[in-house]
C-alpha cells in the first residue's frame, strides 16, 4: 500500500544519511523516527551496518491536559498561515487578523476533544515501539517529563552531555 511505500522511502533517505553522517563522524537526533516497530527494527539493523549504537531513546511524555492547554487557544488567519493564540499572542481585535481584517478560525485539530482523541491514538500506536526499545536495552530507553518545552530540553541536553563526557568528547 502507499504507507508502505513511504515507509520504504524514509527507510532509504534514513539509510543514505546515515552513512552520510558517519562519514562526517557526528551524531543525530531523530525527532519522531521511528514510530512503528518495522522502522525500529530496520533503523537497528542500518545503525548495526554502520556500527553506530544508539546512546538513548527518549520518550518525551507531556501530560494530555497540558498538551490541549497549549493548542486550545491557537486560531489561524486560513490564507496566510498567521497563527494567533488567543492568551500569549492574541490579535489586535478579537478574532480578527492583524493584517488584513479577515476572520481567524480555530482548526478542527486544535479543538480539545479531537486533541484528545489523538492523544489517546498516538499513546496506543507508540506504545509498542516504547515497549521494543525497553526490551531491547532498559539501558537506553530514557522517559523525559516535561510539562514546559524547557525542562524537557535541560533534562536531554544533560543526557546528551553525559554520553558526550563518556565518549570523551567533551570536558568537565
Amino acid at each position: 500500500g502507499i504507507n508502505a511505500e513511504y515507509g520504504d522511502i524514509v527507510n532509504e533517505l534514513l539509510r543514505v544519511e546515515l552513512l552520510r553522517i558517519e562519514q562526517l563522524n557526528q551524531g543525530w537526533i531523530l525527532d519522531g523516527y521511528p514510530r512503528t516497530i518495522q522502522q525500529a527494527e530496520t533503523l537497528s539493523h542500518l545503525l548495526e551496518a554502520i556500527k553506530q549504537p544508539l546512546d538513548y531513546v527518549f520518550y518525551i511524555h507531556v501530560a494530555n491536559e497540558v498538551v490541549v492547554n497549549r493548542v486550545k487557544d491557537r486560531y489561524v488567519h486560513p490564507a496566510s498561515g498567521r497563527i494567533y493564540n488567543l492568551k500569549f499572542n492574541p490579535p489586535r481585535v478579537p478574532f480578527v487578523d492583524d493584517v488584513t481584517g479577515e476572520p481567524i478560525i480555530q482548526r478542527e485539530d486544535d479543538k480539545p476533544e479531537t486533541v484528545l482523541k489523538r492523544l489517546v491514538e498516538y499513546a496506543e500506536k507508540t506504545q509498542p515501539v516504547i515497549n521494543y526499545y525497553k526490551q531491547k536495552d532498559a539501558n537506553l530507553f530514557r522517559l523525559i517529563e516535561s510539562p514546559t518545552s524547557p525542562i524537557g530540553y535541560k533534562f536531554i541536553q544533560g543526557y546528551i552531555e553525559l554520553s558526550l563526557f563518556a565518549k570523551g568528547l567533551i570536558k568537565d
